[in-house]
């Protein structure tokens, strides 16, 4: 009995010890998986006010996660009116089993979208956590849209985004902190060169606003250029 009973004790103190392991490996595997924090997203569009387009562009900032679904959920039947708000569900995948959502990814603070203008809504786990549902919303459309993206290229070339059809011409203005450097300018594509007023060592902003019509959109900055 005694034997027996010493033998019970070597199988149950081994099936003890694979079952440690197990969990061990297991937990293990667990630690591997990753979280992905934030999410970084850069988009673009063709909607534009009196059309019908619906493409809406998205571009991960991360190999952590790719873009797997784009949809503009309030499409209209006809032709897209001022004052609406395109809204945009994307749908976000992990690159890797590895790699999953974590629950600060669902918050505002942990989104960042650049590109066009859009304002984050909500997001939503799916599965395993693996899928990530990003809700958006664009600017209103308008008749005459406020441009965008206004920025300098290293060449001292100004350059800006605007989608609506009504907009005739732009102009531009060149300040270097209170003195005006270029009174507005008139012209007709989206960009203009500014390298000719530009001298070395100074700091310089310009200005740009839409023309449509007898009315015209507010005044928009670009960011401080040093040549």
């Amino acid at each position: 009995m005694k034997k027996c009973s010493s033998w019970k004790h070597i199988l149950l103190t081994a099936s003890l010890t694979a079952l440690l392991f197990a969990s061990t490996a297991y937990a293990g595997v667990v630690n591997e998986k990753k979280t992905i924090k934030s999410i970084d997203l850069s988009l673009d569009s063709d909607i534009m006010e009196g059309t019908r387009n619906n493409t809406v562009t998205v571009t991960p900032n991360s190999d952590l996660y790719t873009v797997k679904e784009i949809e503009v959920t309030n499409q209209p039947e006809g032709n897209w009116k001022a004052g609406t708000s395109p809204r945009v569900k994307i749908t976000l995948e992990s690159t890797s089993d590895k790699y999953y959502f974590s629950y600060r990814s669902l918050n505002s603070d942990g989104i960042t979208l650049s590109g066009i203008p859009a304002v984050y809504g909500n997001a939503e786990r799916e599965g395993d956590n693996s899928t990530l549902i990003v809700y958006v919303r664009l600017a209103d459309l308008t008749d005459a849209e406020t441009p965008y993206m206004v920025s300098w290229n290293e060449d001292g070339t100004g350059t800006w985004r605007c989608g609506s059809s009504e907009v005739s011409s732009y102009e531009v203005k060149l300040a270097s902190g209170s003195q005006n450097v270029l009174l507005p300018v008139s012209c007709a594509e989206k960009g203009f060169d500014f390298s000719s007023y530009l001298q070395d060592g100074n700091s310089y902003k310009f200005y740009v606003r839409s023309i449509y019509g007898d009315d015209h959109s507010e005044w928009i900055a670009s960011d401080v250029f040093t040549k």
